[in-house]
């Protein structure tokens, strides 16, 4: 088997931006989609090349000098980026955390902002089957869910794609070695100072070689993952809250009020505004506050795990937000803020449900 093959219907009509580093891997996916650009235009009517310069070997300029020059071969759009020091004109990092971390970051503020400039369709990455194994074994270690265990996916809904994702590294080289695709090998692969490398020279080759199968199954886990999250997935437009006042004593039948979600929300003086009542899933920094601490806020995170919730389920649990403020855990649990006590003279009753589909 090779990847001389056809690129799934759903590309068709697609332009493109192939962020490329001048490696195998990303050298044999620019060969092979400008190879079907050039044979099928209506395919892909447009493809562009962005390299991202890291500033941080001596090889750097080799390499940005390879794409460029292939680009300039094939007649196409070439864009180059510098990150003197981990940085990005215009675009400054808002992340803490490591080197790899920050580059990443950097990398996908460039190549988002190229494709908006120039109007392509999907980002496209060369991460292929090897890598992940390698993300998988990495989250496994680490301790992971379901989410971790469905790997990288190979259309993000933002619009990256991973074209090469379900070929292992030797199909890429003999792709390369029969077309003369010209690469160059990025020496900090070798380097142990990265965990992945570790793995990639250390026990990814003592697992081959006492369970030749380890890297096939550790795929057909990440699909079923995949598969698993797909199911458990909850769209949430297709979510409806339904509202009751409750007034007592009133002369009047109660107020009923049905409307979508994302029309939701609440006012922060604590007064409930059903056209402003948001429902959503959970975000990074939500804070609840449990019904028996009443008004004291925690992260919600660490409800969840006090609380025994799985970490899968946590992500498809419809929540009624007031800005980062939880007030109610559809179904599960309410806030504290919002307790009937005696004195209450108004009680706004709450029901979730998945909206009929037409």
């Amino acid at each position: 088997m090779n990847i001389d093959f056809a690129p799934p219907e759903m590309a068709q009509g697609k332009a493109l931006l192939l962020a490329i580093s001048g490696g195998l891997d990303s050298m044999v996916m620019l060969h092979w989609l400008n190879s079907w650009h050039k044979s099928y235009p209506e395919y892909f009517p447009k493809i562009e090349v962005a390299h991202i310069h890291h500033g941080l070997r001596q090889a750097a300029d080799i390499e940005a000098q390879l794409v460029e020059d292939f680009c300039h071969s094939q007649q196409l759009p070439f864009h180059i980026h510098h990150l003197a020091g981990l940085g990005l004109d215009g675009f400054p990092l808002q992340s803490s955390g490591g080197m790899e971390a920050r580059a990443r970051q950097a990398r996908y503020h460039f190549l988002n902002a190229i494709r908006q400039k120039r109007g392509l369709d999907w980002i496209c990455t060369a991460h292929h089957a090897d890598d992940q194994v390698e993300t998988l074994l990495l989250r496994i270690m680490r301790g992971t869910g379901v989410k971790g265990l469905a790997g990288v996916h190979p259309l993000r809904n933002d619009g990256i794609w991973r074209p090469l994702l379900a070929y292992p590294l030797e199909q890429l080289q003999q792709y390369a070695q029969k077309h003369g695709v010209p690469w160059r090998e990025d020496q900090s692969n070798q380097s142990s100072q990265y965990m992945r490398n570790r793995l990639r020279h250390g026990l990814i080759p003592h697992l081959n070689q006492h369970f030749p199968q380890v890297a096939p199954q550790l795929l057909a886990v990440a699909q079923r993952a995949q598969s698993i999250r797909q199911k458990l997935h909850v769209d949430m437009h297709d979510w409806r809250i339904s509202a009751q006042i409750l007034t007592n004593p009133s002369p009047h039948p109660p107020l009923r009020n049905q409307v979508h979600l994302d029309l939701l929300s609440v006012f922060p003086s604590g007064e409930i505004d059903l056209e402003q009542l948001q429902i959503r899933s959970r975000q990074a920094g939500d804070l609840f506050a449990p019904l028996h601490l009443r008004t004291h806020r925690r992260k919600l995170k660490q409800f969840w795990q006090e609380n025994g919730y799985p970490s899968f389920e946590r992500d498809f649990l419809p929540l009624l937000a007031q800005g980062s403020t939880i007030l109610w855990i559809a179904n599960r649990v309410v806030s504290g803020l919002h307790k009937v006590t005696p004195q209450t003279q108004q009680i706004l009753a709450i029901s979730v449900e998945v909206a009929t589909k037409n």
